[in-house]
């Protein structure tokens, strides 16, 4: 991270009061105490959350050599603690790691012009296309540093902010939507230069109740690029958003779109072309993925390009970017996060148990009905989609019905209290309430890994659910087979 004097954080932050204050040289900021590199020059900002409280971990950091502390419960600082130790008192601590991302950023600045932020947000997507998008950066040479996983909200935008070095060119951030304000907060922190926003569809509706009230949370982001003069790719479904404004794009368009996608279950291959800027590129990856992965390479390949156009880019510009598509195959491949192919003689195994919602499953499931007709047998475990408030009920339905409508071959088995209420209605699935009713003695018997038949399983759920138990077992049993 970008040092930091106590003098700059306290002139700069918020806060109420100061316990013992020294001066000292801060180069590590960090708020789990497990992640502890440099207690003596270490800050520690006690988080409370609602499974944690960073208070209850001050005595162990404090024995680790951290002297300085951000709390917003002075009864919580356990009485052993030294009097030479430093405790800065604020009215909330999340807020006040926010004040201190912003001024990383502004110092990062400072140093140099060469220095960007690129924000994305959208309701399914995000984290491959900040893959996508860090990898593209990373190929062309650029010094990037990223979220890591989903650090996506006003806790982990911040984390990563302050992961930032002198050097650092690029800082992608992944913003999280959970309600109205939540991403125009994070705009406030990060101050993005550019923004994309992959997809539109029913996510948090509990907090927004409906797709115009996701549009007009997650289009926060743009608003704020917007007011800044600054430069967002939208999906097409919301294209007419900014009618007066013309320092964007909207992805697909006639001059750059994903033509004549295809599977080939055999070879394990996706075929397809790019449409960019009035050419025509016949591609492959080297793996099973899906249309919208194919779309966010498409729109992280756009921002980059516009990105160089307005820097002073070491190279051609033209080149570069066929060099980008060349190997189109190599940087979607690094950009998919969790282990979500395996291909065995018998079985081929397509896992996405990091996140679900409606419009994610749906378009698991187009591609997934490509290879129908490639196998004897396809079994499909599909967890409940969650965060979909009093519209619950009626994204299941839709998601039972499409189910309904395939082929004897194919095998389904629903996971989770929101599908199990249909039990009744849908005789053909099995329905198991967790995924413990799944994992019973005889779940691998039923899967007749003996067989020679070629055989398909997907696997998609919501992290809660813990779908990757299924993934892991059979995994493990096939090795103990071979």
């Amino acid at each position: 991270m970008i040092k930091l004097k106590l003098k700059e954080v306290l002139d700069n932050c918020k806060f109420r009061d100061i316990l013992n204050y020294t001066e000292s040289t801060i180069e590590q900021i960090f708020t789990d105490s497990r992640k502890l590199n440099n207690g003596s020059r270490g800050l520690f900002i006690c988080i409370k959350g609602q499974k944690f409280d960073g208070h209850d971990f001050i005595e162990e950091v404090y024995n680790k050599g951290t002297k300085f502390f951000v709390v917003q419960d002075l009864s919580k600082i356990p009485p052993k603690i030294s009097r030479s130790t430093t405790f800065i008192l604020v009215d909330n601590t999340i807020e006040f790691l926010g004040e201190i991302a912003k001024l990383v950023l502004s110092k990062r600045r400072s140093i140099s012009g060469d220095f960007n932020v690129i924000a994305v947000a959208g309701s399914a997507g995000k984290t491959t296309t900040k893959n996508l998008i860090k990898n593209i950066f990373e190929f062309a040479g650029y010094t990037v540093i990223a979220s890591e996983k989903s650090f996506n909200n006003e806790i982990g935008v911040p984390l990563t902010t302050l992961r930032i070095t002198e050097d650092t060119q690029v800082l992608v951030l992944e913003m999280g939507m959970r309600g109205f304000g939540q991403i125009e907060y994070l705009c406030s922190i990060s101050d993005p230069d550019y923004g994309v926003i992959t997809s539109i569809g029913p996510e948090h509706l509990e907090f927004v109740k409906n797709i115009k009230g996701v549009i007009k949370a997650e289009t926060e982001l743009t608003n704020y690029l917007y007011k800044h003069n600054r430069y967002f790719i939208l999906p097409s479904k919301i294209k007419d958003t900014y009618t007066n404004y013309h320092n964007y794009d909207y992805l697909p368009n006639r001059q750059y779109m994903i033509r004549n996608f295809s599977i080939d279950p055999i070879k394990k291959e996706t075929l397809f072309a790019i449409s960019y800027d009035r050419r025509i590129y016949n591609l492959k990856v080297e793996g099973i993925v899906s249309l919208p992965i194919l779309y966010n390479f498409l729109v992280s390949l756009k921002l980059f390009d516009k990105f160089i156009s307005n820097t002073n880019y070491r190279f051609q510009k033209n080149q570069v970017i066929l060099e980008v598509i060349r190997n189109t195959s190599r940087i979607v491949l690094n950009s998919i996060e969790n282990n979500r192919f395996y291909f065995d003689t018998r079985f081929n195994i397509i896992a996405d148990y990091y996140n679900s919602n409606y419009l994610s499953l749906l378009e698991n499931l187009k591609t997934v009905e490509k290879m129908f007709n490639y196998y004897s047998r396809i079994l499909l475990f599909i967890g409940d989609m969650l965060e979909l408030g009093p519209k619950t009920k009626f994204y299941h339905q839709l998601v039972l019905k499409r189910l309904n409508s395939y082929p004897n071959n194919v095998e389904i088995y629903l996971i989770g209290e929101n599908f199990y209420q249909f039990k009744k209605e849908y005789s053909r699935f099995f329905f198991a309430r967790d995924v413990d009713n799944i994992l019973n003695h005889s779940f691998i018997d039923c899967l007749d890994l003996y067989k020679g038949e070629k055989k398909l399983i997907f696997i998609k759920g919501s992290r809660a659910l813990k779908l990757e138990r299924i993934h892991n077992l059979i995994i493990e049993s096939l090795n103990s087979l071979s």
